[in-house]
């Protein structure tokens, strides 16, 4: 039998030292102060995804939060079910070791899970060095996590 631990495991990526690269930390800080019933796990992944290689091969649905360029204006939400994305093997390394999709594609390989795996990104303005998010992102980041909330309690419901 396949062991699940979590039910709903969201977890926020980025580098906070690039400016808008960190709004996934940010926003996974932000739905942490939350309260949320036994079997939602929130975890600030930042740059390491592949040290929560577990966590993840054991959640039957994986939100991801991200900073995305797909060409719209910065502060842009977009929700991505990167069935796809997770396939192809060019992009699930890179200097760093295993991207995002190649952690997913390892953890269904290992445990099966997880069944669902969602992208929240967001579009960035800035990913130069620095601790500040553009003004674009930031007043965007509340409606991103009220987006993740919501996704949230579907997926636990």
């Amino acid at each position: 039998m396949r062991e699940i631990k979590y039910k709903v495991l969201v977890i926020g990526l980025g580098n906070i030292l690039m400016a808008d690269d960190g709004l996934g930390v940010y926003a996974s800080e932000e739905l942490k102060k939350k309260k949320w019933p036994p079997g939602i796990a929130i975890l600030e992944v930042g740059t390491s995804v592949m040290c929560y290689l577990e966590e993840i091969s054991l959640s039957r649905n994986v939100i991801a939060m991200d900073a995305v360029r797909a060409g719209g204006k910065p502060g842009t939400i977009y929700r991505l079910t990167p069935g796809g994305v997770v396939n192809p093997p060019d992009c699930w390394r890179d200097s760093h070791g295993l991207q995002l999709p190649g952690v997913i594609a390892l953890a269904r390989e290992l445990k099966g899970f997880p069944a669902s795996f969602i992208v929240y990104g967001m579009e960035p303005l800035d990913l130069s060095y620095g601790f500040l998010l553009s003004a674009a992102v930031k007043k965007s980041l509340p409606l991103m996590i009220s987006k993740v909330g919501e996704e949230i309690k579907r997926l636990f419901s």
